[in-house]
C-alpha cells in the first residue's frame, strides 16, 4: 500500500474530472484563475452533487459544485434538437451521475494504492455548499474550475486509515 499525500489525491481527483468531462462531454475545464469567486458569492444558483467513498481503508466524500445555469446548459446540450429545456430534475440527475463517474475514477485510482473502497448514490442539494472544515482526521483538497465561463468546485475529504 501506497501512502498518499493531500496533494496527490488533489492530483487524483482533478484527473478524474477532467477525464470524464473530457470523455463524457466533450468539454474541458482550467484551474481557476486567482480572483475567481465561486457560485455562493457571486449569489448565482447552484447544485452540490456529493458522493461517499467507504473501504476497510478510507472514508471520506467527494463534492462537485456547479452552477445551476452550467448545469442546465450541459444537460440541454445532451438533448435532441425540439426537445423541451432540462427540468430542474434532469439537472440534478445530470450531476449526481457526473459526480458519480468523477468518484468512480477516484475510486479507481485510489483502489491501484491499496485503499479500495465503495461509493455511495450521489447526493444532489441545491444551493448547499459543503462546510469548509474536513472532519478531524481527514485530508481535504479543493480545486477550482473554470469550464465554459463557469466555475467549478471539487472538493475531497478524506480519511486513509480511519480508526
Amino acid at each position: 500500500m501506497t501512502a498518499i499525500t493531500t496533494s496527490e489525491l488533489g492530483l487524483m481527483a482533478a484527473s478524474a474530472l477532467q477525464e470524464v468531462l473530457a470523455t463524457q462531454f466533450k468539454i474541458s475545464v482550467a484551474p481557476a484563475v486567482a480572483g475567481d469567486t465561486s457560485p455562493t458569492k457571486k449569489n448565482e444558483p447552484f447544485l452540490d452533487g456529493s458522493v461517499r467513498l467507504h473501504g476497510p481503508k478510507l472514508f471520506g466524500s467527494l463534492h462537485l459544485q456547479v452552477p445551476a445555469a452550467w448545469a442546465a446548459r450541459l444537460n440541454d446540450s445532451l438533448q435532441a434538437p425540439g426537445d423541451p429545456p432540462s427540468s430542474e430534475a434532469d439537472q440534478e440527475d445530470l450531476v449526481g451521475e457526473l459526480c458519480n463517474m468523477v468518484a468512480g475514477r477516484l475510486g479507481a485510482s485510489l483502489a491501484a494504492s491499496g485503499y479500495a473502497g465503495t461509493l455511495s448514490t450521489p447526493d444532489i442539494q441545491r444551493g448547499r455548499f459543503a462546510s469548509s472544515e474536513p472532519p478531524p482526521g481527514s485530508q481535504q483538497s479543493r480545486t477550482d474550475w473554470t469550464c465554459e465561463g463557469h466555475l467549478l468546485t471539487l472538493i475531497l475529504r478524506i480519511d486513509l486509515n480511519p480508526k
